[in-house]
């Protein structure tokens, strides 16, 4: 895998990013959340790991980009930063595209370990690294703290970043930050059909490429590849993936915080009725961005311009998200 992206012959090419696909209907929101270490988790890395073998039990069904499992695996011919859905030459992959790894020059150790949090109605399955190392960083001090959890029944995936320390992004990681998910990846040559990833943080906004795309990328630009960024995200960003919980609306209240009306079928009125601020934003079928805004008390959002059909309004607030869908006339 190291051998792959050794090799680059850059040449030029002319890269377009595709905003805002939606892998499996997901939607990204990206909030803050205190870091928390797992406890009495249990470690799967060798000593002095790299890429390794190694299978998660998740104890319930996990579903991504139409491949099922039961199972969590990673592998030896993979990046160490990455999960896969199934383990073979094609499958689907949530990651980070970060070669993590153990190294002899951190004082502190590193490991790679895993807990199922069965606390709630729906299991949560939590992959931790542990002051893992970056094998691009030419001294091997760098360390990243991070876990990936992903949710039964949702199937929602978020990147949860922990304490980092990376003194260069642009000679440290080989790509941009890369929190993202992956179909149907060649785990030996590092193709893949098509990539989805995190592109900026405020607001939210999912990247994606097909795999042309992703082949100019790596022989040409990496850079790319991943979060726009000047710096690897603060400990306790979050970045979710995930199902809007979808309800019908038509000129009704949705809960003791919020009601949508519309007007003239040019407006759509929101009431914040609480103390709570959100970030609304509003998107299309297709996972377009189509408005946003902070929403502390009330707004009148003009949809005159926009054809009659269905659209889905997201609140999001650092505790949760709602989405709730509601048609143009």
């Amino acid at each position: 895998m190291k051998l792959k992206f050794a090799l680059l012959i850059c040449v030029l090419s002319v890269l377009t990013i595709r905003l805002q696909a939606q892998p499996d209907g997901k939607v990204l929101t990206v909030f803050n959340q205190a870091y928390v270490p797992l406890s009495n988790a249990t470690v799967i890395s060798p000593a002095l790991w790299d890429d390794f073998n190694a299978k998660i039990p998740l104890g319930f069904t996990y579903k991504l980009m139409g491949q099922t499992t039961d199972t969590l695996y990673f592998s030896a011919s993979q990046l160490g930063g990455d999960l896969l859905v199934n383990l073979k030459d094609q499958t689907n992959l949530v990651g980070t595209f970060a070669d993590f790894l153990e190294s002899a020059n951190n004082p502190i150790g590193s490991t790679v370990s895993y807990s199922i949090d069965a606390s709630g109605n729906k299991k949560i399955a939590k992959v931790q690294w542990q002051n893992a190392a970056l094998y691009d960083d030419p001294n091997l001090t760098d360390s990243i703290n991070l876990q990936i959890w992903i949710y039964e029944g949702t199937n929602d995936v978020e990147f949860r970043i922990g304490p980092n320390y990376v003194a260069d992004l642009a000679t440290d990681l080989l790509i941009n930050p890369f929190f993202g998910l992956a179909k149907n990846i060649d785990t030996l040559n590092y193709t893949v059909d098509s990539i989805y990833f995190a592109l900026t943080a405020s607001p939210a906004v999912i990247g994606n490429m097909d795999s042309v795309q992703f082949d100019n990328a790596i022989n040409a630009n990496l850079s790319s590849i991943g979060l726009t960024t000047s710096a690897y995200p603060a400990a306790g960003t979050v970045f979710r993936y995930a199902t809007p919980q979808i309800n019908a609306v038509g000129n009704v209240e949705l809960n003791a915080a919020i009601s949508l009306s519309s007007l003239a079928h040019d407006q759509l009125l929101v009431q914040n009725k609480s103390n709570t601020a959100y970030q609304m934003n509003i998107y299309n079928m297709q996972g377009n961005l189509l408005y946003q805004q902070a929403l502390t008390t009330n707004a009148t959002v003009s949809t005159a311009e926009w054809p009659a059909a269905q659209y889905i309004v997201v609140f999001t607030t650092d505790q949760q998200k709602v989405a709730y869908k509601f048609n143009k006339q």
